[in-house]
């Protein structure tokens, strides 16, 4: 929450310069944000110890489930609710926050899955899921239904290929100093290149990138150069502010701490 913030504000401060409505808008980083993910993110983390009171005493949990399929998933994609679709809200987090407490809660059933079942089933749906989809057109009935159902963040495909990727991921063990080293910045990564001014000025080399192309993989290439050089420059901006950051972390600490303490946990 806190590195969201300095984030926000130290780039306003460098691009934006001395707006007053502006950096009012920055100081209340939640409310007016262009990370709707941070946004969220931080909403659940609030409301995330008090989650858990209940998730600890819950008896029926797979009506829990049901319910907040239905509010997040079915409404979502069915467009009934405006407010729900996309699956860019709360509601969403908070059902992917307890399917993922509910398998951490559980794991000795799904433990028993193996690694290499699990891949090629996540890789057999999504190879699947692309094939169907540029074979039938974006603009057909089928196309527009397979969008739907797959592309928004509380479309049930997703959700599956979502729960697929937590039962692989728990199941690497993966130890490497550089992987964590770089790995620690990826919120920075997502901070730093999203951030609209920034995101622009990345938005107006791709047209330059095009040019100096000489076919579409040679395109490709240099996207993907482009990519790495912006990720590597936000690790860098990153690492070079850490000492604010670790100050920062222990200030929160020491809010998280009174929080708990406030609710009662």
């Amino acid at each position: 929450m806190y590195i969201t913030f300095l984030f926000s504000l130290f780039i306003f401060i460098y691009i934006l310069g001395g707006n007053l409505k502006e950096i009012l808008k920055t100081l209340l980083f939640i409310s007016h944000t262009p990370y709707w993910f941070m946004r969220t993110y931080i909403c659940l983390f609030i409301f995330a110890p008090i989650i858990n009171l209940y998730l600890n005493v819950v008896q029926k949990r797979i009506l829990l489930l049901a319910f907040l399929f239905f509010i997040s998933t079915y409404l979502g994609t069915s467009h009934g609710d405006p407010s729900l679709q996309d699956g860019k809200n709360l509601a969403n987090f908070i059902f992917l926050y307890v399917i993922g407490n509910t398998l951490n809660r559980y794991k000795y059933y799904w433990k028993r899955f193996k690694y290499s079942q699990l891949v090629p089933i996540f890789m057999g749906i999504n190879i699947a899921l692309v094939v169907s989809y540029l074979s039938v057109g974006s603009n057909s009935i089928m196309g527009k239904a397979i969008w739907i159902l797959s592309y928004p963040y509380c479309s049930p495909i997703l959700l599956v290929n979502a729960l697929l990727m937590f039962l692989i991921i728990g199941k690497i063990r993966l130890r490497s100093t550089k992987i964590n080293y770089l790995a620690s910045s990826t919120l920075a990564i997502y901070l730093i290149h999203s951030q609209p001014v920034i995101l622009n000025v990345i938005g107006k080399a791709i047209p330059v990138l095009k040019d100096w192309s000489f076919d579409n993989v040679s395109f490709l290439l240099l996207i993907i150069c482009y990519t790495l050089v912006i990720m590597f420059v936000s690790i860098f901006v990153d690492k070079a502010l850490q000492p604010v950051w670790s100050y920062v972390i222990r200030l929160g600490n020491i809010a998280n701490m009174h929080y708990y303490k406030f609710i009662g946990q």
